[in-house]
């Protein structure tokens, strides 16, 4: 028996040599063939897959960029944010099973992590150094010269926010890790990759249904999309999301209300008892008219109009009035405007020691005690925007330098223009960046003459340019040429504020040595010292040429001076507070500055004018186009005469506003009311937000459909 079983493992054993020499024997190819062996199921770091990871990573980026700006939106939770990163995680997850090729899943991977931490990190740094976040689009446009210009504040900001950088690139030095350590970058099988997708298209849905289910919500994410506002309320990959297709929700129409209340101005009623003989009977007593167009039959036009968008904005100004006429309408026709947007000036900054140039100005002319230059989405050039075109820019940079082929017929540039003024406008800094050589000719002025492009020839090559040497410069260009209409942008007051980063601010740095102050902030006041010393100069040429009483000065901030914010380019400190004596806690607070509107006309009043009620930049065109006695209709500006008796109101792009009686978030949906003021009825908020909605919409739609040329050809 022992002797059986030997011949049968004898025999058992040739038939296992034999098969595994038939198993292994060469192929045609001339490979070996192996026999197939069962995969072993992954243990420890090999269990982890790609889809692990790209979920992990986009909850992380979302949840660090709310730990580090912090947010106070509408519906917006960390649960949220981390419902929305896991639904972008599984989706870019379930596309990396989808690919076949082993080293094309690897590229697909790494990109994914690099990429997602390079647009964080770009939002992230702008939302710092401009206190807005701004659309790739915006970005993109306009990188090549920031990068040129603002090379060493770029550097600046990296330097200081390395470690930012490096929390942001850790899921990507993670995975690298990972992937050494032979983890699982294997793709799933059959309809895993598809049910993936499937679910993280249904967690975006129930994300977006719970936003929805707000009024607010609903509102922020259709008619009052704003990309900044979409990264406060719903994170960056939602806002990336909405921003492809510009916000959902349809229509954005919002009927006009009666519109903001008027007050038309006193009238002398009574009949003087003095006739003054019968060859000099009394004058009649003055009866102001409205600032309308009577020409245009805007309810007809409506009527007849093809374009439903074009058609909606006619019916909606049919059914407002034009602000009133006042005494101040045509008070410098045919007289000189010198117009002036100044790089982050403040209120703070007029002193009548250090500034008093600046400070006879603002007192003695119109003195604006409550004057705001809100951020609009797109730093100086949005600024600049609301001051000449009277609209409320909704598009940021890109939005603006599209007017460039738009007919822009209501500036105060082309109306001066129609009536035979002489204009230019100038720039101390690149006269193309931001295009500004294509939209400010559009504008209404002549030439644009900026840094490579005439005048360098009297402005020193140094960061920033010098004010002082701009108008040292350009005076001579146009002060025999009357009556002139004059734009200047400055730039001596950019950011950064330091001895060694701004030019202006170490040439000014004795002027500023007895302040009780940090460095920073006497920086910044060094710099805003170049700007005084640019307005003296104009002014004491316009007195030595005898035209002060004949020339209208207005100047006005960009912007607020963001560059003192904490963390912004390279800021370790929060150095707005100290600024400002306060910590601002809504727009209104960060926003507000002081406006300028000086004659020698204005001065030589026994009574000076002061205007308490709440103003903003684009209040200015509609003022200034009173105040030179052109023709045109108030109903197509955002903004108001401030003469004119209308309601007062200054509204931000998000929707918030602000009245004489108080202040509306619209992210957290509360009024505020001020001292002395009670809280008004539902009906006083609902009819407010209707005329912001509209004037919003009414800013926006009528650069995109061109309305001005439908009008004026």
């Amino acid at each position: 028996m022992n002797q059986n079983n030997q011949n049968r493992n004898a025999t058992g054993a040739s038939r296992s040599r034999a098969q595994s020499n038939i198993n292994n024997r060469p192929t045609p190819s001339g490979n070996v063939r192996r026999t197939p062996s069962t995969p072993k199921k992954p243990t420890g770091i090999g269990r982890i897959a790609f889809w692990h990871c790209s979920v992990a990573a986009a909850i992380y980026w979302e949840l660090l960029l709310y730990l580090l700006v912090g947010r106070n939106g509408l519906t917006l939770t960390p649960l949220y944010l981390i419902l929305t990163g896991a639904a972008a995680g599984l989706l870019f997850g379930g596309i990396y099973s989808m690919i076949p090729n082993l080293t094309a899943r690897k590229i697909y991977a790494y990109t994914y992590f690099a990429l997602g931490a390079v647009l964080f990190l770009v939002q992230y740094f702008v939302r710092q150094s401009f206190q807005v976040f701004m659309t790739f689009k915006s970005l993109l446009s306009e990188s090549t010269n920031a990068v040129g210009t603002f090379t060493n504040e770029f550097f600046t900001i990296i330097a200081s926010g390395w470690w930012i950088i490096l929390l942001y690139f850790m899921p990507l030095i993670a995975f690298a890790v990972l992937a050494a350590k032979k983890m699982n970058l294997r793709r799933l099988r059959g309809n895993f990759p598809l049910a993936m997708v499937a679910l993280a298209l249904a967690t975006e849905l129930i994300c977006i249904g719970t936003i929805a289910a707000s009024p607010s919500g609903r509102e922020k994410m259709g008619a009052q999309y704003l990309y900044d506002a979409s990264v406060n309320c719903f994170g960056l990959g939602n806002s990336l999301l909405l921003d492809t297709f510009g916000g959902f929700g349809g229509d954005d129409y919002v009927p006009p209300v009666a519109g903001l209340e008027e007050e038309q101005p006193p009238v002398d009623t009574e009949p003087s008892t003095d006739t003054g003989g019968e060859d000099n009977p009394p004058a009649p007593p003055k009866v102001y008219e409205r600032n309308e167009l009577k020409d245009i039959d805007f309810a007809a036009l409506s009527e007849s109009e093809k374009n439903k968008t074009v058609a909606k904005l006619h019916q909606g100004i049919s059914t407002l009035s034009g602000s009133y006429q006042n005494e101040f309408t045509g008070m410098f026709k045919g007289k000189n405007l010198i117009l002036i947007a100044a790089e982050g000036f403040s209120a703070e900054v007029i002193d009548p020691i250090r500034t008093p140039t600046l400070y006879r100005l603002a007192n003695n002319g119109v003195n604006f005690t409550d004057y705001y230059q809100p951020v609009w989405g797109g730093s100086t050039l949005t600024g600049e925007a609301s001051i000449l075109t009277g609209l409320i820019p909704m598009g940021g940079v890109k939005g603006v330098k599209a007017t460039a082929d738009k007919n822009m017929y209501m500036t105060i540039g082309n109306s001066l223009m129609r009536e035979g003024y002489f204009s230019r406008a100038f720039h101390n800094n690149s006269y193309t960046y931001y295009s500004r050589n294509l939209t400010h000719e559009n504008f209404g002025y002549e030439k644009f003459i900026g840094y490579g492009n005439g005048i360098e020839v009297g402005v020193s090559n140094k960061w920033p340019q010098s004010d002082l040497e701009m108008m040292e410069t350009t005076v001579d260009w146009y002060i025999d040429h009357q009556p002139f209409s004059v734009y200047y942008m400055t730039v001596s007051g950019h950011c950064n504020y330091s001895w060694t980063g701004n030019s202006m601010s170490k040439r000014n740095k004795d002027a500023v040595a007895d302040m009780d102050a940090s460095e920073t902030i006497k920086a910044y006041h060094a710099s805003q010292i170049e700007l005084e010393k640019a307005m003296a100069y104009l002014v004491q040429r316009l007195e030595e040429a005898g035209i002060a009483d004949d020339t209208l000065i207005v100047l006005s901030s960009d912007h607020y001076p963001y560059g003192l914010e904490n963390g912004s380019f390279g800021n370790t400190e929060d150095y707005v507070t100290e600024l400002y004596g306060y910590t601002y806690q809504n727009y209104a607070e960060r926003d507000h500055s002081r406006l300028i509107m000086w004659s020698g006309a204005f001065e030589k009043m026994e009574e000076k004018i002061v205007i308490d009620a709440p103003t903003y930049s684009v209040d200015i065109l509609p003022t200034l186009l009173n105040l030179f006695g052109v023709e045109f209709d108030s109903r197509l500006l955002a903004g108001r005469d401030v003469f004119s008796g209308t309601e007062a109101l200054v509204c931000w792009t998000d929707y918030s506003w602000k009245t004489e009686r108080g202040f509306y978030n619209s992210r957290t949906g509360k009024f505020t009311p001020y001292e002395g003021y009670e809280m008004p009825d539902d009906d006083y908020i609902k009819r407010i937000k209707s005329i912001v909605s509209y004037k919003i919409y009414f800013s926006k739609t009528a650069l995109e459909v061109d309305y001005y040329d439908k009008l004026f050809g």
